[in-house]
């Protein structure tokens, strides 16, 4: 088998029992995202499955699905990676721990101030000044900020390089170009739905302020709508439209 691009669990549920059978591809074979292949399928040499399709729907394979096949996708180019992908990463990923910095900051100047550093001596020493009061005070601090507001922080960083740098994702066929390849790699890693960054977590996964995140990041989001526990996985918010009153299982 060579240059199959896709996942596969070669198991289902049929009347209550897992079925587990072999699945043969043949060569050359793209299987597009979200596409399933059914336990003891046969995929003929060269078929082109398109996205959310299953083996199920091999007569309609047609060459050109294989342009929609993700693991097929050419990466960006690696100056664009190095020298504007990277050094973004770097920085959305290091403004949300400004502030947990800065609680160590404060409690190394504490301890500074109350000469400590100059009092431990021993082992002894260090297991007290680990175990005060006032140090146990500044690490729950930081698991908070940690925990609360450095994910505020990251999403808010990632709206702001979606407006500033990314822009609008536009429907129709994918421009190829450089620049366009790596908007699609740079929102990709920085934000691919699922949890947005974590907030999600705190303010829960099925309310109204995911609604109001996903509208920051370009989707056109009715009311009332009940979003699924995990998560969408997209990174193309603009493309994304969800009417009013919609319930995801």
């Amino acid at each position: 088998v060579r240059r199959v691009l896709f996942r596969s669990r070669p198991f289902c549920l049929d009347q209550g029992e897992m079925v587990l059978e072999k699945i043969h591809i043949g060569r050359h074979c793209a299987i597009g995202a979200k596409s399933s292949v059914a336990p003891g399928a046969i995929v003929p040499p060269g078929t082109c499955i398109g996205p959310l399709s299953s083996s199920y729907e091999m007569h309609d394979s047609v060459r050109a699905n294989r342009d929609t096949c993700r693991p097929a996708f050419r990466g960006p180019h690696w100056a664009l990676v190095t020298f504007v992908g990277y050094p973004i990463m770097f920085l959305v990923t290091c403004i949300p721990l400004l502030p947990w910095i800065g609680n160590l900051f404060l409690m190394v100047n504490t301890a500074m101030a109350d000469n400590w550093f100059e009092e431990i001596n021993k082992l002894y020493d260090l297991l007290v000044w680990f175990t005060t009061p006032e140090r146990i005070g500044f690490h729950i601090l930081g698991k908070v900020i940690r925990g609360t507001v450095s994910p505020i922080l990251y999403l808010a960083c990632c709206v702001l390089t979606k407006w500033c740098v990314i822009g609008k994702f536009t429907p129709g066929l994918r421009n190829r170009s450089e620049w366009n390849i790596f908007k699609h790699w740079l929102m990709s890693q920085l934000m691919p739905g699922k949890d947005l960054g974590g907030v999600t977590h705190l303010v829960g996964t099925h309310y109204d302020v995911v609604s109001w995140v996903y509208r920051m990041l370009g989707a056109s989001i009715g009311a009332r709508v009940y979003w699924p526990g995990s998560g969408l996985e997209t990174c193309e918010f603009d493309l994304l439209t969800v009417g009013d009153d919609v319930t995801f299982g």
